[in-house]
């Protein structure tokens, strides 16, 4: 009995002024379960008893850290993903990092190779899936461990989403090229804090 009339104030207090002639109607029959059976009908007519859906985003391997600059206060969002396989370089052996990053409000993509590739500029093959591989010259970190993306750092991230595998190729300094693959899956959804703290 309490159920039926804990339902029957929901009720009352969000529908107009028409519907609630039927919940008159469910109030004034004797039988209980009959008037909990009225009550479920409305419910559900208003769609008010359906489970609420949960959207799970699926962010693949990509490792997300949001931190607040202490210079304006915005936030700092970086995502990390780790190559499938490491590189052997002149002296040690790594496993590259694709790091992509927003801090106070600028849009930064680079690769952290974890190797020694020279000094100034290198040369870097991408590709993605199956479409036609590209070399072009990226600036080189004051490490010579890292290179950034020349161009547009938001044009190259956006380029990245939608696809599945980012692989890339360059020539440590002293060794033989190498080459490893990015697993981009789950990017769409762990860029959006990104895409937000960056406005774009």
């Amino acid at each position: 009995m309490r159920k039926v009339y804990i339902l029957s104030f929901i009720l009352l207090h969000i529908l107009n002024a028409g519907a609630k002639k039927d919940i008159a109607i469910c109030v004034n029959k004797n039988n209980d379960a009959e008037r909990l059976i009225c009550f479920d009908n409305i419910a559900k007519s208003l769609k008010v008893n359906e489970p609420k859906k949960e959207v799970i985003e699926d962010k693949g391997k990509w490792v997300t850290t949001i931190e607040t600059s202490a210079i304006d206060d915005s936030q700092k969002v970086t995502l990390l993903l780790e190559a499938e396989t490491p590189i052997q370089g002149n002296y040690n052996s790594s496993t590259p990092a694709l790091i992509l990053r927003c801090s106070e409000n600028r849009t930064e993509a680079y690769i952290s190779w974890g190797v020694y590739l020279g000094i100034g500029t290198t040369k870097v093959l991408t590709r993605l899936d199956k479409s036609k591989a590209r070399t072009k010259t990226w600036g080189m970190s004051t490490d010579n461990k890292a290179t950034f993306v020349p161009g547009s750092n938001t044009t190259f991230i956006k380029s990245l989403m939608g696809h599945e595998k980012l692989l890339i190729q360059t020539t440590p300094y002293g060794a033989n090229s190498v080459m490893t693959t990015f697993q981009l899956n789950g990017l769409n959804d762990a860029v959006k804090p990104l895409r937000k703290a960056c406005h774009w």
